[in-house]
């Protein structure tokens, strides 16, 4: 029985942005919909190694849909097979105890629709030739995805179904993918639509998709034309003061003509949109590749221009606060310091550099077991997100003689999640002022922060101070941590919020991790394409 036949039945739980999701640390949210959620997240690897990606993850009301999941992995399915420079790469579909997610390529950018408001904002409007150029893009990936075939070299007969600016997506650096094949459908699979439902956005539609009628990849060729006509002209070619009017003009009226709108609109520009937007499908293109062939062909009849370049300069001038925003995502997203490398990190230091007699720091007296578990479980929840000058190198040694003088002493703020009442010290020493804050000389052995509270259990963790850092201790109730030890597992973190520091520019909420157990390498179920990663 293969994974699409056997669904998986979820459970809701709760998150924390900042956590493991299986190989993955989360960030920020990019955005969400009516399906899923989409983070910034961060995969890192030793030697300094990282990916960035975007996780796509289910919204917890959607896990128990078993149709809704299998639409998921059907997408996954399908987007693993697809290789194309102009479409969003997929790397896995994954599974993490209750959720389970989608990791995609991080495109650091805008979508078109962004650049098009943006230019109207602006009174500015893409030169037809970049326009151009967009287009031919999305139809070569278009091509790519609409020519897919199985292990067998069977054509899967995919189809987007939802081509539109939103879906169009342009990078700083001016590459242009085509993403979200959510919808996307191919012939022979499980997750279909409803006959009659319309998915997706009904003014880009061609108008046998909106009618309900069957449908093929020339679906997307009408879309592409109506995406292309907005970008060009600055309004949607079906423009009207309501979605009435609006699909009245889809199914009746014919494309309006550009130049009546634009007079300096190419005659050959228009001729493709005319003809990638016919209301009966054999009047259109038959294939993308031969769009972005007319596409390409006129544009080498014009001046030579570097279209990538001017869509860089352009993004520039219209996202620079944007940009300079993700950016700041990203940076923060980089000095997370997850518990275990934490951890590893100290033991290492201690192994390198073992602390001294007057070390400041207290001895653990030995614990019974059952405290012992406790002790670990609490160790590894109470570990928080550390923003600093950069990514924790363990092995790298900075003797204190060798500091400079400006940089001798750092400070760790520490904060409490729930926000109650608590007892915080570090390194033995009682930190009375709230916020909690302390300065420390700059040091590669790590110091001991506890935490206690009435009604919690203490929490305690080590802390290298070789940086300025906020800690966030997640503290675990008295009867939750009970019924955690008993049923020998750790409990779900709760849901949290971290106040930004007044040197970062976002929030970034708590890292933590919500199990006691060593980490183990992912498996994959026999016959699915879902990573698992054990709890």
């Amino acid at each position: 029985m293969s994974v699409i036949d056997e669904v998986p039945r979820f459970q809701t739980r709760r998150r924390l942005v900042g956590v493991k999701l299986g190989r993955y640390v989360l960030g920020p949210r990019l955005g969400s919909g009516g399906t899923a959620s989409v983070h910034l997240a961060r995969l890192a690897g030793p030697g300094g190694f990282e990916r960035l990606v975007a996780l796509k993850i289910i919204h917890e009301h959607l896990l128990d849909e078993g149709d809704f999941v299998r639409m998921f992995i059907d997408e996954a399915t399908l987007a693993v097979r697809m290789s194309h420079p102009n479409v969003v790469s997929v790397f896995e579909l994954g599974r993490d105890g209750d959720t389970l997610f989608l990791a995609m390529e991080y495109l650091h950018g805008q979508p078109l629709s962004s650049i098009i408001e943006r230019g109207a904002t602006l009174g500015a409007r893409l030169p037809y030739d970049v326009v151009a150029w967009i287009g031919a893009r999305v139809a070569d990936g278009l091509h790519h995805a609409h020519e897919l075939v199985d292990d067998e070299g069977k054509r899967l007969g995919l189809v987007h179904r939802d081509v539109s600016p939103q879906n169009v997506f342009v990078t700083y650096d001016g590459q242009v993918k085509l993403i979200d094949f959510g919808i996307a459908r191919a012939a022979g699979r499980l997750a279909r639509t409803t006959i009659g439902r319309i998915k997706g956005k009904f003014v880009y539609m061609a108008p046998e998709q909106v009618l309900g009628h069957q449908f093929d990849h020339r679906a997307d060729l009408f879309a592409l034309g109506s995406t292309l006509y907005e970008t060009a002209v600055g309004t949607r070619p079906f423009q009207a003061e309501d979605e009435t009017e609006s699909l009245h003009r889809l199914l009746f009226e014919g494309v309006p003509d550009p130049r009546s709108l634009r007079p300096d609109f190419p005659v050959p520009l228009a001729d493709v949109l005319h003809r990638a937007m016919a209301s009966e499908p054999a009047d259109r293109y038959q294939t993308a590749a031969e769009i972005a062939h007319d596409l390409d062909a006129w544009r080498a009849t014009m001046p030579a221009t570097d279209p990538r370049a001017t869509l860089v300069v352009t993004m520039a001038r219209y996202f620079e606060a944007e940009r300079a925003e993700q950016n700041d995502a990203i940076d923060a997203l980089r000095k997370v310091v997850l518990p275990g490398e934490m951890m590893n990190a100290a033991a290492e230091q201690r192994a390198t550099d073992p602390a001294p007699q007057n070390s400041g720091l207290h001895s653990i007296a030995p614990l019974r077991t059952r405290h012992r578990r406790l002790a670990a479980t609490l160790i590894t929840l109470g570990a928080g997100i550390v923003l600093g000058a950069g990514v924790l190198f363990a092995t790298k040694v900075f003797p204190h003689a060798s500091a400079p003088a400006e940089v001798a002493s750092v400070t760790l703020d520490i904060s409490v999640q729930p926000p109650v009442d608590a007892t915080i010290s570090v390194a033995g020493r009682e930190i009375h002022d709230r916020p909690a804050r302390v300065s420390l000389l700059r040091a590669t052995r790590p110091v001991e922060v506890r935490v206690s509270a009435h009604g919690f259990e203490q929490a305690r963790l080590e802390a290298i101070p070789d940086r300025d850092q906020v800690i966030v201790v997640p503290l675990l109730r008295l009867a939750e941590s009970a019924a955690s030890v008993d049923a020998g597992a750790a409990p779900a973190p709760q849901d949290a919020a971290v106040a930004t520091p007044p040197s970062a520019s976002i929030a970034v909420p708590a890292s933590v991790d919500a199990g006691h157990k060593p980490p183990k390498p992912p498996t994959t179920s026999t016959g699915s394409i879902i990573t698992e990663y054990p709890e």
